[in-house]
């Protein structure tokens, strides 16, 4: 878990790898990974997110969220 950010990956919203993988490309920090078929968060890069929203803008609505942790 990030200190500042938390990024969460809606498993029964995800396509999947095999079919998509769009966020393992698009991240410009790389902070997701493959896990089992499935795009998983690296904990130890997950920090270095930029808020770009790129993942979010190339997979299922709903799928990727970001949280601020530092306005909750």
């Amino acid at each position: 878990m990030g200190l500042f950010i938390t990024v969460s990956i809606d498993e029964n919203m995800c396509l999947g790898t095999s079919s998509c993988a769009k966020c393992l490309t698009v991240c410009p920090v790389s902070i997701f990974k493959e896990e089992k078929k499935v795009p998983s968060v690296d904990p130890d890069n997950e920090d270095e997110c930029t808020l770009c929203n790129l993942c979010i803008d190339v997979c299922e609505p709903k799928c990727i969220m970001i949280n601020k942790e530092y306005e909750s």
